[in-house]
């Protein structure tokens, strides 16, 4: 445990990172590779294994459309939770009434499903290697 941890310490994104947000995802991490796996390529793909598999769990929970949702949500990563605002939200929300009858405000839907693809970005941004993109978009039903 002591070597995977100095190896996962040693990428420079990580070293400000593991704290409580990743702790949990380092520790699975841990527990799932044996004495013989290679860890500098193995980390990197669950990352991105563990990132697809939250995104789809949100998609899904809010019934978010999926395409437009892979589209926008990859792209964040490096530009910061700023370029997921307003508009974007908006156009990965499913259809509704903009005026609500008792059902739920638009507006409501559409800051919550911002706060949760935010602390998407805050868990995942500090690991989230950026060669790994194209893997990433492979991952859309992980």
């Amino acid at each position: 445990m002591a070597e995977i941890e100095s190896i996962v310490m040693r990428q420079s994104q990580l070293r400000d990172a593991i704290d409580e947000i990743v702790k949990d995802l380092v520790e699975e991490f841990v527990d799932s590779v044996t004495v013989t796996t290679a860890v500098d390529e193995a980390w990197p793909a669950y990352v991105r294994r563990k990132m697809a598999q939250e995104l789809n769990r949100i998609i899904e929970g809010e019934k978010l459309k999926a395409d437009a949702t892979w589209d926008v949500v990859p792209a964040a990563f490096g530009s910061g939770a700023a370029y997921l605002g307003g508009a974007k939200i908006a156009k990965l929300l499913p259809p509704m009434s903009r005026f609500s009858r008792g059902g739920e405000d638009r507006k409501e839907k559409q800051s919550r499903v911002e706060q949760k693809l935010h602390e998407l970005l805050v868990r995942f941004d500090p690991l989230f290697v950026e060669d790994g993109s194209a893997e990433l978009m492979q991952m859309r039903g992980a």
